[in-house]
């Protein structure tokens, strides 16, 4: 890492010093990549907080509230921005995203104004803002909590960014992953295009078709802006804004939870207590968010480790209606970023509802009740769409299947433990699962049990995923984790941020009855027993960073999996890089085999690709799959109707390139007979061959004459009318394991 001398002398601020280091010299780079990397995290935290901040101070939230919540909200921001300049067909980039913010900034002016004119103080907020009956000065309200999650998010982005930077290439690292691809993709299809509506990534997704697919982007919109504001690569904003957006949102999110659990039961100091630990202490956890950075689940990883702070924020309403559009808004942001998170929040209020607010309600059980429906009700207007959009792809997301040859029971002990097939690089983590049961055991005794029913609902759908009941609970309980792809990882993520939740609840409940036992002791000054609180907190705050090396180190094989070079090596660099200055290549469409990661050539070098995902397109139009079953046929007098076939589509979907490497993604997956010994293709001639990868040009290829239609990479074309012959084969080419493998 640079010096504070080397950064000033690098960006040329103090002309006091001499300057060590030559430009140009390895050294060099080596502090100017630093120093990058630096800055781009930073604005990574300030582009996902300050909008919402602002948005929600000028909401008349109080500041520390504002800044507590403002993520959701930015976001929430960020998914009615998108969605409005697709409707009126304007570029998302920095000029629009700016003009969204100051509309937000107007409506929360003309908002507060309303409220201040017309409306009333909520208790609740003017609550949250008086002094409390503890013998704790104020500060602390703040203090704690906003300790904790800085140690939460310094834990949590130390151990990512040691993973990260020791991968091939560090922060430039190409992940082999299934899911980075396609992010990586979307933002550079945001990034190159301005289209970021959420309806409209079937124009990246079915390049031909232009098929419709509603893809969630709000985190990919927000990255996209990343790229020109700090002149980064696609890659190097998908490594960094993983990493940092993830370690910011879990510590608010579990934070915020630990404050509401136990503030319904007790005084705020406790509730800040245990917020501030347990905020602290969310690195600890392997499931929370490792797994899901290691496996390049990203916008999952972010949705449902922020549902917790956006569920607190709705919980707030019953108390403060005049939150309502703030909570609304968050909650869709959260559902742009994954509807997973949405569902979770969903799925804590509904829990929270139905045990704490109907027996004990806020305002009345109807008026508590009717801020709720507000908020759901404001949601799903401006998510329609979307929620269209998502129904849409059901039978696709319910065909997902992590079913295990093992028993009930086991599959049990492994949810239960956090021991899925994704956390063998680690022990259980006995301690936070000891204290989890600590809490949940002093919570119960207070009647706080509805966290505890909707983590006992996840455990049950976690165990049907592996091993289903019998019907008809089967297929009842897939209802629900269908939203989950029925994968026993994923439910296990909310389960953990419960779990690390109520672990930090057990530890400030436990130091706070220790405090208010301390005070019958007279002889024990006040200052003296609040000085011991703190250092006690302190070393529970050491404690957890204390560990983190050893975590850290535990966790190398899950965070690695995919930061190899396997689907995209130096040498397939190099070809990308000679591919993007052969003639019309960057006009053109090239076409790939989608199984090879040849798609990274689009985020990569801006080559526009016929497939730039590993998945097989859901609409795949006729003249790819033309392509794909006879292009070795190209130019053979013997297979004159195969031939015929692969120029009349290559000719439509504009190829002159086409790109082949080695190996595919999947242990199963076999190259389509169509791609093989394209060397010995009459119609192609091999232009590069490194021993990896393969260029091939279409000797056949012709510009467009005058008025000629063709349908291959034009994301703004209409396609109306452009119909899909092979929708959904039933055999999809090269995807098919081998009889006896899975």
């Amino acid at each position: 890492m640079a010096s504070v001398a080397t950064v000033a002398c690098l960006m040329g601020q103090d002309h006091q010093v001499t300057c060590p280091l030559e430009r140009g010299s390895p050294r060099h780079r080596e502090d100017l990549a630093a120093v990058h990397t630096i800055i781009l995290a930073g604005t990574v935290v300030l582009l996902a907080v300050v909008p919402g901040l602002i948005v929600g101070y000028l909401a008349r939230m109080p500041w520390h509230l504002a800044l507590g919540f403002a993520v959701p909200v930015t976001y929430g921001m960020v998914a009615v921005g998108t969605y409005l300049t697709g409707v009126v067909t304007v570029p998302w980039n920095l000029a629009t995203a700016a003009g969204t913010l100051l509309v937000f900034m107007a409506l929360a002016v003309l908002y507060r104004v309303v409220l201040a004119r017309y409306g009333k103080r909520d208790d609740a907020a003017v609550a949250e803002q008086s002094s409390s009956p503890s013998q704790l000065p104020d500060w602390p309200w703040l203090a704690v909590p906003g300790v904790g999650v800085v140690v939460g998010f310094g834990t949590i982005l130390y151990i990512l960014a040691d993973s990260l930077l020791k991968a091939v290439d560090g922060v430039n690292n190409v992940p082999s992953g299934w899911d980075s691809h396609w992010h990586g993709s979307v933002m550079t299809f945001i990034d190159e295009t301005g289209i970021a509506s959420a309806v409209q990534l079937g124009r990246l997704m079915n390049v031909e078709t232009h098929g419709a697919l509603y893809y969630p982007d709000a985190w990919h919109a927000l990255n996209a802006l990343l790229i020109p504001l700090t002149g980064s690569t696609t890659v190097q904003v998908f490594n960094i804004s993983s990493i940092v957006t993830v370690a910011l949102v879990i510590p608010l999110s579990v934070g915020a939870l630990a404050w509401r659990i136990v503030r319904d039961r007790m005084a705020p100091a406790p509730a800040a207590l245990s917020a501030g630990i347990a905020a602290g202490i969310s690195g600890m956890f392997p499931a929370l968010p490792y797994v899901e950075i290691g496996v390049g689940a990203v916008p999952f990883a972010i949705g449902v480790g922020l549902a917790g702070l956006v569920a607190v924020l709705v919980m707030a309403v019953p108390g403060a209606p005049s939150r309502i559009p703030l909570a609304a808004l968050g909650l869709i942001g959260l559902a742009a970023i994954h509807p997973s998170g949405a569902l979770v929040a969903g799925m804590m209020v509904g829990a929270w509802w139905l045990l704490d607010v109907l027996i004990r309600p806020r305002r009345g059980r109807l008026l508590d009740l009717g801020s709720l429906a507000a908020v759901g009700i404001l949601t799903a207007i401006v998510l329609a769409p979307q929620i269209l959009g998502v129904l849409g792809e059901v039978e696709e997301i319910e065909s997902f299947d992590f079913v295990q040859p093992i028993p009930r029971m086991e599959a049990f002990g492994h949810v239960i433990s956090q021991q899925g097939w994704d956390l063998g690089t680690h022990s259980t983590p006995w301690v936070l699962l000891a204290l989890g049961l600590l809490g949940a055991v002093i919570l119960l005794a207070l009647r706080s049990w509805w966290w505890l029913a909707m983590w006992g609902g996840l455990v049950l759908l976690a165990t049907n995923s592996m091993v289903p009941f019998g019907e008809p609970w089967a297929d009842l309980l897939f209802k629900f984790s269908n939203s989950f792809y029925n994968d026993a990882r994923r439910l296990g993520y909310p389960q953990a941020v419960l779990m690390i939740t109520v672990a930090g609840c057990a530890l400030g409940m436990v130091l706070w009855f220790a405090f208010q036992g301390f005070k019958k002791l007279d002889s024990v000054p006040q200052k003296v027993r609040a000085g011991g609180l703190a250092a006690v907190v302190l070393f529970i705050f050491g404690a957890a960073i204390w560990q983190v090396p050893e975590l850290s180190t535990k966790m190398q094989p899950m965070l690695h999996m995919d930061r190899t070079d396997r689907m995209v090596s130096a040498g397939d660099r190099e070809a990308f890089a000679f591919l993007a200055e052969q003639p019309d290549a960057m006009t053109t469409t090239i076409f790939n085999d989608p199984a090879t990661g040849t798609g990274w050539a689009y985020s990569l070098n801006g080559l526009h690709m016929a497939f730039n995902h590993y998945f097989w397109p859901a609409h795949v139009g006729t003249r790819q799959w033309d392509v794909w079953v006879n292009l070795r046929d190209l130019g053979n007098p013997a297979e004159p109707e195969r031939s015929d076939l692969a120029e009349k589509a290559l000719r439509d979907l504009d190829v002159k390139y086409v790109i082949m490497s080695s190996p595919v993604f999947w242990h199963f997956q076999e190259v389509a007979p169509g791609l093989r010994e394209l060397d010995q293709t009459p119609g192609l001639t091999e232009i590069y061959n490194n021993g990896e990868t393969q260029i091939y040009r279409v000797e056949t290829w012709r510009p467009a004459a005058p008025g000629e239609v063709r349908v291959g990479w034009a994301p703004f074309d209409d396609r109306e009318g452009i119909t899909s012959d092979y929708e959904r084969p039933e055999l999809q080419p090269g995807w098919v394991p081998p009889e006896g493998t899975g």
